[in-house]
């Protein structure tokens, strides 16, 4: 039997060319919560938002406030995820829209969310950007190339279904997340447009059609490394400094 519940996280990019998306996943929310409601699932909601808005520093909220002390700092039960869509809403308005993006980093925070048990619960985390996985910082895109293996195995071992709409590089990141069997990969075109193109409304009813025809092993959780960032160990502030562990 297919799950009944279903626990949901959007990972957002909110550097500054996003604002547009943003506006429309939380204009058209309810389309996917249509499709749930539909197919009888008990649905729950948050979302990580994540911009860098100055060098080092990463800014990463979620319904409730700063992802990072929420989840890394004690016991994160009762911290995330709502069935109030308004509340989802406003959360999301209130995010700030600036600076540039981690996605794989951010991506890392979603799969650490405290979902429902693996057995009874589906686990979905959803992302969304108008870049890559790796951007043109050489570093950067070293740190990619090294931790996706990781991701993957933290994807599989929590059993979570993977959704990003994203640019697509040719042997990137994105190519390997693609194998894993719970994943659907939306490419967009990597260019000025950004996502102006993509019709967020269908997208939503999409997922949630999606979401209502997949089936899911009874297993439970396996074991898995939170933190492949070692965010648990940054520096609290009015977001996160990271010193010595270059991003």
């Amino acid at each position: 039997m297919p799950a009944r519940k279903v626990d949901i996280v959007f990972c957002l990019d909110t550097s500054d060319s996003m604002q547009p998306c943003i506006d429309s996943v939380r204009k058209n929310i309810g389309r996917l919560i249509d499709q749930l409601k539909d197919a009888k699932f008990e649905w729950r909601l948050d979302f990580v938002a994540h911009n860098m808005p100055g060098e080092h520093v990463y800014s990463v909220q979620s319904l409730n406030g700063n992802t990072c002390d929420l989840l890394y700092g004690g016991d994160p039960e009762g911290r995330f995820f709502t069935t109030d869509v308004e509340r989802f809403k406003q959360a999301l308005e209130r995010q700030d829209v600036e600076g540039d993006e981690d996605m794989l980093c951010a991506l890392d925070f979603a799969l650490d969310m405290p979902f429902g048990p693996a057995n009874t619960t589906q686990r979905v985390v959803v992302l969304i950007s108008d870049e890559p996985f790796e951007t043109n910082e050489p570093e950067a895109f070293k740190e990619a190339k090294e931790k996706v293996d990781a991701i993957m195995e933290k994807i599989r071992a929590r059993h979570i279904t993977f959704l990003a709409v994203m640019p697509v590089r040719d042997g990137g990141v994105i190519d390997k997340l693609s194998m894993i069997d719970r994943a659907d990969i939306i490419p967009v075109e990597e260019d000025d447009q950004g996502l102006q193109n993509v019709d967020m409304a269908d997208l939503l009813s999409q997922l949630g059609k999606t979401i209502s025809v997949n089936t899911m092993q009874s297993a439970g959780e396996e074991p898995y490394q939170r933190a492949l960032f070692h965010q648990d160990k940054w520096r609290k502030t009015s977001s996160f400094e990271h010193i010595g562990d270059k991003k």
